[in-house]
């Protein structure tokens, strides 16, 4: 591996104490992959398994915060 990468695969301490073990993050997108009423299913969950294997530090997508937040089918919702 090219050395100027190397700082990615150091751990990063947070200032909530929390410290990630590399400095990998997800960017926040929308899955479509939730319950038809917005919760989470397996299948939300088998994707951010797949994702934290690589990085720590994922950001998830929009979530409704009421039914009638629910843009679209199999939107995540926090309800």
């Amino acid at each position: 591996m090219n050395d100027i990468y190397q700082s990615l695969f150091t751990p990063l301490p947070l200032n909530n104490g929390v410290t990630l073990n590399n400095r990998f993050a997800m960017a926040p997108m929308l899955v479509f992959a939730s319950n038809q009423d917005g919760t989470v299913s397996q299948d939300d969950l088998y994707y951010f398994a797949l994702r934290n294997r690589v990085g720590q530090l994922l950001i998830s997508g929009a979530m409704a915060v009421s039914e009638e937040g629910l843009g679209m089918p199999r939107a995540a919702g926090c309800i």
